[in-house]
């Protein structure tokens, strides 16, 4: 760009900037639709474009300025085709759906309506109308996003045990890899080695190294890695009044008790629209879930894979258990 210009900051729709990140298979879903069902914001929203542009900043490929006008811009029109039903989500069988049948006959209605953009603006500034907005795997950006944001960001982290998200990974990579459909920024170093997720991009290299052409390997390692990077970031984090790690067994076994301290946490209110757990089938049982953990831990360790990965991923277990207080 000619150096006489720059890009300005210009005034925004929506002042706060609302995430829920997590790794794949960690709970997002369920804890966004139990937030939305508070009925404080707008309807919740998974956004691509936002994380794409995290990671290729994390990548070294975009600049700070680059991802604050992307996320300022994206944010700000999603929350404004929100209000006009442009781009909305109507399947009702996703938790980011409708959130029942006659909010689904809304959407269509309002698909018809005619608007202002000058009122419906100030509609949303007036209003201060927010929504959250859906990532994956972004944690490692949780710095940059600060310094970015600071007390405008709002941040909440799904996490999950390792062992859980196994299978959905080891799935994710048998039917996508190669595939036009996964929709991640890929990184290689080299063609004798599978490709990895833009978010390993800090794997240490005697780690990177043990990367074959093994999907149950690449598992292991992608699930490991990221727990490394989530609790490096819990660690330092933690206790930032505006960030939240929240941890899939204490969400679905005590649900009340988590979403209470989420309201605590993020927006020190005390009434809230009451949220119907059962339609998310909750409480669940803890000792099933352990049960089925139990029955998946034997099955990793059977696995045909590399000594050094298959202790790689157990120590990260270990210590996800250790920093989310679940050693039973």
């Amino acid at each position: 760009m000619n150096k006489d210009f720059i890009i300005i900051d210009k005034p925004q729709l929506a002042e706060l900037v609302i995430i829920i990140d997590g790794y794949w298979g960690s709970g997002k879903s369920l804890l966004f639709a139990l937030i939305d069902d508070l009925r404080i914001f707008e309807k919740s929203i998974i956004d691509e474009t936002i994380e794409h542009a995290l990671a290729l900043n994390y990548c070294g490929e975009i600049s700070d300025l680059g991802l604050k006008t992307i996320i300022n811009q994206r944010k700000d029109l999603l929350i404004f085709n929100n209000q006009i039903a442009r781009c909305s989500n109507i399947r009702l069988s996703d938790l980011t759906g409708p959130r029942n049948f006659y909010d689904f006959f809304r959407i269509i209605k309002d698909s018809f309506k005619k608007y202002n953009s000058k009122i419906l603006s100030r509609k949303i500034i007036s209003g201060k109308i927010n929504l959250p907005i859906m990532i994956h795997c972004s944690v490692g950006s949780l710095n940059k996003l600060l310094e970015l944001y600071g007390e405008k960001l709002y941040y909440s982290h799904s996490s999950r045990n390792p062992i859980d998200v196994f299978e959905h990974t080891l799935e994710y990579y048998i039917n996508l890899y190669d595939n036009p459909s996964m929709f991640d920024i890929l990184l290689c170093k080299s063609k004798d080695k599978l490709s990895i997720p833009w978010f390993l991009k800090s794997i240490e290299k005697d780690i990177y190294d043990l990367i074959g052409n093994s999907f149950e390997e690449l598992t292991l390692l992608t699930i490991a890695t990221y727990t490394r990077i989530l609790i490096e970031n819990k660690k330092k984090f933690d206790n930032h009044k505006n960030i939240k790690f929240v941890d899939f067994d204490k969400l679905v076994s005590s649900p009340e008790l988590q979403i209470f301290n989420f309201n605590k946490h993020f927006l020190n209110k005390e009434k809230f629209k009451k949220i119907k757990y059962k339609k998310y089938n909750l409480p669940r049982n803890l000792n099933k879930i352990r049960t089925s953990r139990e029955e998946n831990l034997m099955k990793i360790k059977n696995l045909s894979v590399k000594k050094e990965i298959l202790n790689y991923f157990l120590n990260y277990v270990e210590i996800y258990e250790k920093e989310f207080d679940l050693i039973y």
